[in-house]
């Protein structure tokens, strides 16, 4: 079962029930961050709270329709029966969260380059 809801916060802490399926797929579409947790009287970086970054996704387990929400803004909910793991790597400072492997790194075998360059040796015809 899946049953999406877009809800607007205001800074108080908001209920959300009856909302489809065991675990909740969270989407901030904010422009702070936004905190929730499957219990009530949410504290920000407390036990048993998520943080979701403005314009990131994260999820609840265990949900079951109900969960708490805390910050301002629109945040999408997607209740569903499936894994909700939005996690993204750690991002490094030099490469922009981008990854960067050889071939041989990723198991192929490559040829040797070639590499053509301009001779001054040319016969015109």
């Amino acid at each position: 079962m899946s049953d999406i809801r877009t809800v607007t916060l205001d800074g108080a802490e908001f209920h959300v029930e009856g909302l489809g399926g065991q675990n909740t797929a969270i989407i901030n579409k904010s422009g702070g961050a936004v905190y929730a947790s499957v219990n009530p009287n949410i504290v920000p970086e407390g036990d048993n709270v998520i943080e979701i970054a403005a314009g990131d996704r994260d999820g609840l387990y265990n949900t079951n329709g109900s969960l708490y929400l805390l910050g301002t803004g629109k945040v999408e909910l997607r209740g569903t029966d499936y894994s909700v793991n939005f996690r993204k790597p750690s991002r490094s400072a030099d490469s922009g969260g981008a990854v960067f492997m050889n071939g041989t790194a990723m198991g192929l075998i490559l040829p040797d380059p070639v590499f053509l360059t301009e001779s001054a040796d040319t016969t015109e015809g």
